[in-house]
This record gives structure tokens, sequence and C-alpha cells, in this order.
């Protein structure tokens, strides 16, 4: 089982729309609450970001505000997370406001 059961069940029913032709897209290694890293695909949507974890998982994170503001992204169940961006060693950390989840990309 891994560690982020919770998190591919919560939205594993989850269904987003596709990126756009003009989205942006990368691959990184990303872990879920410390876990082992995982490789993920990030498409930027230009105001939104999708996540798509290699082992199924998805989910898209819309920004709210500012890198200033402690609640800067929305997900798409309404989760509040805090948007830390690791500017001089590239990658960021997602922390949900509500439940202290951690998405730590590198």
């Amino acid at each position: 089982m891994h560690r982020h059961f919770l998190f591919t069940t919560a939205i594993a029913m989850l269904v987003t729309a596709a990126p756009d032709a003009s989205a942006r897209s990368w691959s990184q290694y990303c872990q879920f609450n410390g876990g082992r890293s995982i490789s993920v695909r990030n498409t930027d949507n230009g105001g939104a970001f999708t996540l798509q974890w290699s082992d199924g998982p998805r989910m898209t994170y819309v920004w709210r505000g500012s890198n200033a503001d402690r609640w800067n992204i929305t997900d798409t169940l309404g989760g509040r997370w805090n948007y830390y961006d690791h500017r001089t060693k590239g990658g960021f950390t997602l922390r949900n406001l509500q439940n202290g989840n951690v998405i730590q990309c590198f």
C-alpha cells in the first residue's frame, strides 16, 4: 500500500478537464507526506496546474492568491493549500491547510 493511499482514494473518482493544446507539461519527482519519490507529470494550464502521478492519481490546483498569501491554491475538491516555491533549489511544496498533507516536488 502506498503512503498516499488516502490521497489516491480521495481523488480516484475525480475527472478533470484535459489540458488545452497550449498547456506546458514536464515530468518531475514528488513525494506525498514524505513517502517515496514518484514520477509526476506537471501540466501548467495558465492560472491552474495539474499533477498526474505515475501510479494513477490526478489533481488540478487553481491559483487563488500570490506566493505571499498563506492560502494561495485551491484543489478541485475545494481543499485549501499553501504553495511554496523553492526558487533557488527548484521545485515546490504544497501544504494542505485543513489536514496537513504535504506534496513536495523536486
